[in-house]
């Protein structure tokens, strides 16, 4: 099975290259072709390269948060005519985020079942605002609009919890009736988490996932759920395990009152999962 990566992670990137050399059957059984995408660092002729290996591949994936305008719109044409699964984990043109299709799902499939529903359009399908998996719904501000405290502000905050709560549900009948095009759908949503908090765990669960399910390999393990981090959360850095309240946190740390305590504020969408050892 061919894999084509195009990314700006570094961190994604790099957590696949370990995993590649400590698992012998990935070797065996999967062919990966990983482009950094960042930095400008896709014109010319590899631009090309990318996309001819793109085209020539089993299966897709496009992480092209901040690319430029250009090239995204270049990917999105020259991967239309693409037959294979299409795994877009974040952009901001609607061209990327339309190709994304895996197995029985695809989110062209969603937009038209919202049309024919005459639900408006969300975050997710509208092409100025980009896409993302939870918290990862990068804040993008429309066009326009004024300072975030004013009406056109709530109203696209709103459009990114609806489109959340949307994609939460989603999952969620994918992980409870796992067939069909309810169990690609899942896939999708968890292949865009193991990217989103990429390390060695979620990587390798990723790589699990896509050659047992899409690619026939047999002797691939099997994958577990994505290990996450909350948006708004307590995270202990030094066993690597977030908390939902300060009075959960409490139940599992002796406090010692007499030593001030220091909170570090982190932003969980920058890998906290791989790189919490810089806090601890």
């Amino acid at each position: 099975m061919k894999i084509c990566i195009l990314s700006v992670s570094t961190t994604a990137l790099n957590a696949l290259a370990s995993v590649i050399k400590q698992q012998a059957w990935v070797c065996g059984s999967l062919e990966l072709c990983c482009f950094f995408a960042g930095n400008d660092s896709l014109t010319g002729k590899a631009l090309t390269e990318s996309l001819d290996t793109a085209k020539a591949s089993d299966l897709v994936i496009l992480d092209l948060m901040g690319v430029d305008d250009q090239v995204q719109r270049a990917i999105g044409e020259e991967l239309q005519g693409f037959a294979g699964p299409v795994i877009v984990t974040n952009s901001d043109k609607a061209s990327v985020r339309g190709l994304t299709r895996l197995g029985k799902f695809s989110l062209a499939g969603m937009s038209e079942m919202g049309a024919m529903k005459g639900k408006r359009p969300t975050a997710m399908e509208k092409p100025e605002e980009p896409m993302g998996t939870g918290g990862d719904l990068r804040k993008k501000k429309p066009s326009g609009m004024g300072k975030m405290g004013s009406e056109g502000a709530n109203s696209w905050q709103d459009q990114m919890r609806k489109a959340r709560r949307m994609m939460a549900m989603a999952e969620k009948a994918g992980t409870v009736l796992p067939v069909g095009p309810l169990r690609d759908m899942r896939n999708y949503f968890w292949a865009a988490k193991y990217w989103r908090y990429a390390d060695e765990y979620n990587m390798y669960n990723l790589l699990c996932l896509l050659a047992r399910e899409y690619g026939n390999v047999s002797e691939a393990p099997t994958y577990k759920p994505p290990r996450e981090v909350e948006d708004a959360t307590i995270f202990d850095p030094r066993e690597a395990k977030s908390f939902k309240s300060y009075s959960a946190w409490v139940k599992n740390h002796e406090v010692d009152t007499s030593l001030p305590m220091t909170v570090v504020f982190y932003n969980s969408g920058r890998y906290p999962v791989d790189t919490h050892s810089a806090v601890g």
